[in-house]
């Protein structure tokens, strides 16, 4: 029985792209569709083989960078809310036994919307076990502080930050009947 799995990825940087591609081609008896916001052309020759499907909501890596630069939440509730439609229209198109997010940030709350499992990859940095501190983004105030300062910053600050980005998700969440996100 060949098990079917979704992919659903945010193309913001190349490792959410290759390492969903890599468990794909490495993976046995599975369908897989492999469904992100932006496909580099030039891992054209890489992706053929794969079914791809474009997801037309993505935010773009100059917007991603601006507000991080700016301290602001990425994914606003009005972002959120079109992605989870976007994500809930491809889970019910190809109808996953699973589903496996790489910084799709609405896979949360889509697959709990749609009652299919998900398996979430992610860097360590964000697990509450790394060992490693947050270190600060590129931001206004490494001019006037430096980086070591910011640093220092980060390490006490960064639930602050934390809990700002994570305002619209929790607002989102809580509207679908779901558990907060903590820091």
């Amino acid at each position: 029985i060949r098990m079917k799995v979704l992919f659903l990825c945010e193309g913001l940087t190349l490792s959410h792209i290759v390492r969903p591609m890599l468990l794909i081609k490495n993976s046995k008896n599975i369908e897989a569709c492999l469904a992100s916001t932006h496909f580099p052309s030039f891992l054209k020759s890489e992706l053929e083989p794969l079914r791809l499907h474009k997801l037309s909501d993505g935010i773009t890596a100059e917007y991603f960078n601006q507000s991080l630069y700016l301290g602001s939440a990425v994914f606003t509730e009005e972002i959120l809310e079109k992605y989870i439609e976007v994500d809930c229209k491809i889970i019910d198109e190809f109808k996953p036994d699973v589903v496996v997010s790489d910084f799709r940030v609405s896979a949360s709350i889509s697959c709990k919307i749609k009652a299919v499992p998900l398996i979430t990859l992610g860097n360590i940095v964000w697990s509450p076990y790394a060992k490693q501190s947050m270190l600060s983004p590129e931001n206004p105030a490494l001019r006037y502080f430096g980086v070591t300062l910011c640093n220092l910053a980060m390490r006490y600050m960064h639930p602050l930050f934390l809990n700002k980005s994570f305002g619209p998700m929790n607002r989102v969440r809580t509207k679908y009947g779901l558990n907060r996100f903590s820091n």
